[in-house]
């Protein structure tokens, strides 16, 4: 994975770009410490058919940036998106990612596992779509959004570009 990425960085990239963001890479893309946002509250969504999609933002620091947007499975509006499917391993959030809402941001938090998926699919060169089940449907306990959408996840997956099954790094 890490090969991937230098190999990339390399192509496209000045030695002034490949100094700046080698240890960038060699970390993973992770910070010690979240960003001073306050925690993401899930908007319902608009319809029973309706389901989010994550932007992931071009990168450009080591914190993910991302925008989660409502789509509708049955528009042709819907962007074109890749669909996640990883091991979960542990579920306490221990990673963020910094999440823009109109103007403002916000910092949410979810498991390593689904931030190593993350990073693999952010890219330097160009924004991403992607679904991802831990962040796209609401995971509080309190929700009833979960058995809405788990019906809906066939006709999810099935409407991506592709599915990238992630079984962790080699």
């Amino acid at each position: 994975m890490l090969i991937r990425r230098y190999c990339i960085l390399c192509t496209y990239a000045s030695a002034a770009t490949r100094r700046r963001w080698l240890p960038f890479i060699q970390s993973g893309g992770s910070l010690d410490r979240a960003p001073q946002y306050s925690a993401y509250t899930y908007e319902s969504l608009p319809s029973p058919r309706s389901f989010r999609l994550l932007r992931v933002h071009t990168r450009r620091s080591r914190t993910l940036h991302c925008t989660l947007e409502m789509h509708d499975l049955d528009s042709p509006d819907t962007p074109v998106y890749d669909a996640l499917s990883y091991c979960w391993g542990s579920e306490k959030p221990t990673r963020f990612l910094v999440l823009h809402v109109d103007k403002n941001r916000y910092c949410m938090k979810f498991p390593e596992n689904a931030f190593k998926v993350l990073t693999d699919r952010a890219s330097i060169l160009e924004p991403r779509f992607v679904w991802l089940d831990y962040i796209c449907i609401d995971q509080s306990p309190s929700s009833t959004e979960k058995g809405a959408q788990i019906p809906l996840m066939r006709e999810i997956y099935s409407g991506a570009r592709r599915t990238i099954l992630w079984v962790g790094e080699s």
